[in-house]
């Protein structure tokens, strides 16, 4: 199996120097990956991320009840649990709700407080 990463791929990372750097930056164009960075000063940009990351590896990758075997596989089980863990399961950090949830009650909220 290829395990290289497709062209188009987003590589997401803070502002370290070696991701700043003009070489690092000139080599992920050259190999047309798209770089995404966190804003200067706030490494809380990641923590969203991060979050769905782990949960995503831990539920899903390491998940022995869940077979990948090819390409189409991952993007199918990828795509089912993005699903999953924005618009049925609940987060308690959220208060228990699911993120798509979280989301629109925060947009209320925030039209009410500009009235």
């Amino acid at each position: 199996m290829n395990k290289s990463l497709p062209e188009g791929t987003i590589i997401h990372s803070d502002q370290g120097t070696l991701y700043n750097n003009v070489l690092f930056q000139n080599e992920l164009k050259d190999k047309n990956f798209i770089q995404s960075m966190s804003r200067k000063g706030t490494p809380i940009d990641n923590s969203p991320m991060e979050s769905f990351l782990g949960c995503y590896k831990s539920e899903v990758l390491y998940n022995p009840n869940i077979i990948i075997v090819s390409k189409d596989d991952l993007i199918r089980e990828t795509w089912q649990y993005y699903h999953y863990y924005n618009s049925v399961r609940i987060q308690r950090r959220l208060g228990y709700l699911t993120p798509a949830e979280f989301k629109n009650h925060e947009i209320v909220r925030i039209k009410k407080e500009k009235e």
